[in-house]
């Protein structure tokens, strides 16, 4: 009665969404508590579970005289993109705002030797004339069996002169695995995880991975390219590898074994990019990046957020230089910064 409502001991699984501030967001499948306000002058309703199909409805999180805060499900378990959105929000409401702050990371992916056009000169000029700091990807080695083709960046002196220009024009060097691949080509497959299998690559251990993590390092350094930045191909490895690149790395550009949350977060001595929106392609048109980042937005007092781009797309009619150009001025009207993540340590 102190704190206005009252908890009962029923749980139910039919909620599979929860709505905050005008959005939903999808919820998996998850016990929760049904929660009755008794009085609402001492309890507020910040959040609602919702039956998606009836649209049923019961307290997903109460305040209780501004200074507790319920829960009544598991926020954190095996969430969807951005379920814990409301949860730590609502924190925020509870216990102490943040000048709002929203910040945007933008990384250009899967740069390598091979045969392919990353229009790497038009995009560095384009984000310069925009002053959008970046950062870029680069697998130092391209390999593709099927052809028989193994190529380093080394083979190419042209490809390292643009990418040191990058680096000279707020662009951010990311260590993008060593081939990224296993047994397949380079980009399409995994490098420390066998995909068909669901586990980590035969012959997995800390040496392997070290010894990848090590033979990267070495050809940047070679190309006079340093970076401090790790990216994992695909974002998969074993606890095992990550251990090795947390080791190695202060900074880790993925999620590591983490959730997808809007803000940077620390594990040890690495720290770990923010929420990831996805990237440009056929399937995910820029409209649901922009609209991603603005439910955030709205939703988050303080968010830091992350996308990124292949190059190769920038000639593309559809998905190229006017959809990067669409994305960069709708987060900017939103309210997003663009910066480096070395900005947000």
């Amino acid at each position: 009665k102190k704190l206005g409502f009252k908890v009962y001991d029923k749980h139910s699984r039919d909620f599979d969404r929860i709505s905050y501030r005008n959005y939903d967001f999808k919820l998996n499948p998850t016990d929760t508590s049904l929660v009755n306000i008794i009085n609402p002058k001492k309890s507020k309703v910040l959040a609602w579970l919702v039956d998606n199909e009836t649209r049923k409805k019961i307290p997903a999180i109460v305040n209780a005289n501004d200074n507790f805060l319920y829960v009544s499900y598991l926020p954190l378990a095996i969430p969807y993109l951005d379920e814990p959105i409301p949860f730590f929000n609502a924190l925020h409401e509870t216990f102490g705002h943040h000048k709002k702050n929203s910040t945007v990371l933008l990384r250009l992916e899967d740069i390598h030797a091979g045969p392919s056009d990353f229009n790497l000169v038009s995009i560095n000029e384009f984000l310069k004339q925009k002053s959008i700091p970046y950062h870029f990807g680069i697998i130092p080695v391209y390999v593709n069996p099927k052809e028989n083709i193994s190529m380093s960046i080394l083979d190419n002196p042209e490809l390292i002169n643009i990418l040191k220009s990058m680096q000279l024009n707020n662009g951010e060097v990311v260590l993008h695995g060593y081939t990224h691949q296993y047994d397949g080509e380079t980009g399409i497959d995994y490098e420390f995880w066998d995909e068909s299998k669901n586990k980590p690559v035969d012959g997995d251990s800390q040496e392997f991975a070290r010894t990848r993590v090590v033979s990267a390092l070495d050809i940047l350094r070679k190309a006079k390219l340093n970076t401090d930045i790790w990216e994992t191909p695909h974002y998969k490895a074993s606890e095992v590898d990550y251990q090795v690149f947390k080791k190695i790395f202060p900074i880790v550009y993925d999620l590591g074994s983490g959730i997808n949350v809007p803000f940077i977060f620390e594990s040890g001595n690495t720290v770990f990019s923010p929420l990831d929106l996805g990237y440009v392609s056929s399937s995910e048109p820029a409209d649901k990046i922009i609209n991603n980042a603005k439910k955030i937005y709205d939703c988050f007092e303080d968010p830091s957020v992350s996308f990124f781009y292949h190059s190769y797309l920038f000639r593309d009619q559809e998905l190229g230089k006017k959809s990067l150009g669409k994305i960069i001025n709708s987060l900017r009207d939103t309210g997003y910064e663009f910066h480096s993540i070395y900005d947000l340590l």
